[in-house]
């Protein structure tokens, strides 16, 4: 028992810190507002690298039921991976907490199947290229002697205009369509909550202006995408092609 007690003490300690952990274990001082706070971020971060884990299964799961995916925009899981990898490499290179970013490279593998699935189900050339890039990126990313701090920082810069363009295309095609066809709610929701989440994680955890900045764009965006999914739950998915010629009918009508 005594063991085990000590473990957890230890586990304990290394997440939040000894002071913390004197504060608000052993004294239970819950008035201590900085060590609340951490704590709070801290369990926060862990669960967000659980949720990552599993963001995107409702989204090939669906998929994969479907054999479609029809309404899912390529380039926009093309971004999101390229941002990714990005974040990553970033981050580790700069030494900041894991729970701050923990769930980025299961979100990439996650992100790297769905390109697969797209390639899969659409068989074009172009979609080919989406899903291949990403290896070579991942090479190449990782290598100080390629890719220097200094412009990795300005790739980090990057990520927040990859992020908008990541974004923009599915939200255009949603709305071009009235539809978000076979994007799952599911995905889209802890997607959204997720990103709300991580910005409360770095204000708590990382000094860097450029990773809030961010993290606030895409927690705005994914914002935008959940509230379409939300307005177009009922809409039947249409190519544009009939949606046109429908509204050339009703003009002659």
């Amino acid at each position: 028992m005594g063991d085990l007690i000590t473990y957890a003490k230890d586990l304990i300690t290394s997440l939040i810190g000894e002071k913390c952990y004197v504060e608000l274990v052993e004294n239970l001082n819950i008035k201590n507002i900085d060590c609340v706070k951490y704590a709070f971020s801290k369990v926060l971060g862990l669960g967000m690298v659980c949720g990552g884990a599993i963001l995107k299964v409702p989204q090939i799961i669906k998929i994969l039921m479907s054999k479609s995916t029809r309404g899912i925009s390529v380039t926009s899981y093309f971004l999101e991976m390229l941002a990714l990898l990005i974040n990553i490499s970033y981050n580790v290179r700069f030494g900041y907490p894991f729970t701050t970013w923990g769930e980025y490279p299961f979100m990439a593998v996650q992100c790297f199947i769905v390109l697969f699935l797209i390639y899969f189900y659409r068989k074009s050339r172009k979609n080919l290229i989406y899903f291949l890039s990403p290896l070579l990126i991942l090479l190449v990313i990782f290598q100080p002697s390629i890719i220097p701090n200094s412009l990795l920082q300005i790739l980090q810069t990057s990520t927040i205009g990859i992020t908008i363009a990541s974004r923009l295309p599915q939200i255009i095609t949603n709305y071009k369509h009235k539809s978000t066809g076979e994007l799952s709610a599911l995905t889209v929701f802890f997607q959204c909550a997720g990103s709300l989440a991580r910005v409360f994680t770095t204000i708590q955890e990382v000094d860097d202006y450029v990773v809030m900045a961010g993290n606030l764009i895409a927690s705005s965006l994914n914002t935008v995408l959940f509230l379409q999914v939300l307005y177009y739950w009922r809409s039947g998915y249409l190519p544009l092609k009939n949606k046109k010629s429908k509204a050339k009918q009703m003009k002659r009508i």
